[in-house]
């Protein structure tokens, strides 16, 4: 019987390991040192006070993005937003410093860049699915369904954003507008904080403002942009050590 259940064990650790580098191998296709993607058409931004027409945050706008995680990878890679009994959903909550430009970009182009202080988020796992998707998304938020949809699960991982989340958007010289997010995040709690620990490291992407013309992002009313992007993997993250002879163990 010992025997039995040592060798079940055995190849349920063989089994676990080949899930293990398939999931790497995906993750490894979408960028190297991925931890967490959410870049899957259904994430929103807003502020309480934004100007979608000129581009302008003012200062002590208030920043909320929630939105569904897509993929997680290792050491999370057992979390599977395609579950359909289950969705995996995040909100980030930041403050502006208030929005410098347009400024000059290029020969013809304008810029404009704002920096979001005192940020935080969570990622929650819960069900059923009941967040909207961009299909569904309701216009003027906060309402019945934003942010409150995107924050009734458990929380898996939280944390803070320890440097300002920098926002920048660009019109180039032929009039196309684009945009990127970027900032430094570290872990602080979550029903999986023991899988990463409180390493720091980069939270990325794109940002396409709301608005009509090359460039822009369709989107409801009261909406300022549809960020896409990524948490970076930790630098570090936490491992449990053990033995053979300590897997022997447990069976004898």
């Amino acid at each position: 019987m010992k025997r039995t259940i040592g060798v079940a064990a055995l190849l349920g650790l063989l089994a676990a390991g080949a899930f293990t580098s398939t999931a790497s191998a995906q993750c490894g296709a979408l960028g190297s040192g991925l931890l967490i993607s959410f870049n899957n058409g259904d994430v929103f931004a807003y502020e309480t006070n934004y100007n979608v027409a000129s581009y302008i945050s003012a200062p002590g706008s208030q920043l909320t993005v929630v939105g569904f995680v897509n993929q997680f990878c290792a050491p999370l890679a057992d979390q599977d937003p395609t579950d359909p009994s289950k969705e995996y959903t995040f909100i980030w909550n930041a403050v502006s410093n208030g929005t410098v430009g347009p400024v000059p970009f290029g020969a013809i182009g304008s810029k404009w860049d704002t920096d979001y202080l005192n940020g935080t988020f969570a990622i929650y796992m819960g069900s059923p699915r009941n967040a909207p998707t961009l299909a569904t998304l309701p216009a003027n938020p906060p309402n019945a369904l934003v942010p409150v949809n995107f924050t009734d699960g458990t929380v898996i991982l939280s944390g803070t954003f320890n440097n300002p989340l920098h926002v920048t958007v660009t019109k180039n010289s032929t009039g196309t507008f684009s945009g990127s997010v970027n900032g430094t995040y570290q872990f602080t709690g979550g029903s999986l904080y023991g899988r990463v620990g409180n390493g720091t490291s980069n939270v990325n992407g794109l940002w396409c403002s709301a608005g009509s013309g090359s460039g822009h992002c369709s989107l409801p009313t009261g909406y300022s942009a549809h960020p896409s992007g990524k948490w970076d993997s930790p630098s570090s993250t936490p491992a449990n050590v053990t033995t053979w002879g300590s897997i022997q163990s447990l069976y004898r």
